[in-house]
């Protein structure tokens, strides 16, 4: 069971890179999802892949992706910007 979900994640993670209008999918399965983030590590992944530079934005959706499923958030964690912003 477990294997399937990975191979469904990695199918989602290839069509999201190959198709930014996926992230609509991925929002509507994820609500907590930081499009943002994903957004902008589909393009680093692109660029990788153009410059045959390490997989690195792309194992991270991947990453975000499973953390998502699993029911958390990938949000990054608080930075103390934040953590001040909160003590208001």
């Amino acid at each position: 069971a477990e294997n399937a979900r990975m191979h469904q994640r990695e199918r989602l993670r290839d069509r999201f890179i190959a198709d930014e209008k996926v992230i609509d999918e991925i929002v509507a399965r994820f609500p907590n999802a930081d499009i943002q983030f994903l957004r902008q590590q589909r393009r680093n992944a692109i660029r990788e892949q153009e410059l045959k530079k390490p997989p690195k934005a792309y194992r991270e959706i991947y990453r975000v992706l499973r953390e998502l499923e699993n029911g958390g958030s990938n949000l990054p964690t608080p930075t103390e910007e934040q953590d001040e912003d909160n003590q208001e």
